[in-house]
């Protein structure tokens, strides 16, 4: 299974729309596998959105180089490693299950692709990302990349 390494406290009326282990087995088998962290991150409370979409998960690759003002710490010189993030956020606690069977059945099946896709990203300077919202009004998922 992936590492979680971060997870919000949610209040009661939202609730994360997947699970690690479910995450983890849809894309068990991508090149990127062995480096790929969860976090469960709470961006923006749900009763403070005016627009109609809600951002689920953003999977996000990053490699930055050595500056001058990098710090010769080991511990500050973590964020120089390659980095592949899987950021869920939480819905209404009432979309849970609607929104939990779109991920399985279409976003994990598009995220695995475009993995796939960036097999010999690993290691390089820069970054890319995609992510995955949901419409309230249409109920379905639509999906924005660099």
């Amino acid at each position: 299974m992936f590492e979680v390494t971060f997870k919000s406290r949610i209040p009661q009326t939202e609730s994360y729309p997947v699970r690690a282990g479910e995450i983890s087995t849809a894309l068990c088998d991508v090149p990127q596998a062995a480096f790929l962290r969860i976090v469960f991150h709470r961006h923006v409370r749900i009763e403070d959105r005016r627009a109609i979409e809600f951002l689920l998960v953003a999977l996000t690759y990053s490699k930055q180089s050595m500056s001058i003002s990098t710090s010769n710490d080991p511990w500050g010189l973590r964020h120089l490693d390659p980095n592949w993030e899987i950021a869920v956020s939480p819905v209404p606690k009432r979309l849970r299950h609607l929104v939990n069977s779109l991920l399985l059945t279409e976003a994990f099946p598009t995220l695995r692709t475009w993995l796939f896709q960036r097999e010999k990203l690993h290691g390089r300077l820069g970054s890319d990302w995609i992510r995955v919202s949901f419409d309230r009004d249409t109920e379905r998922l639509w999906y924005e990349q660099r």
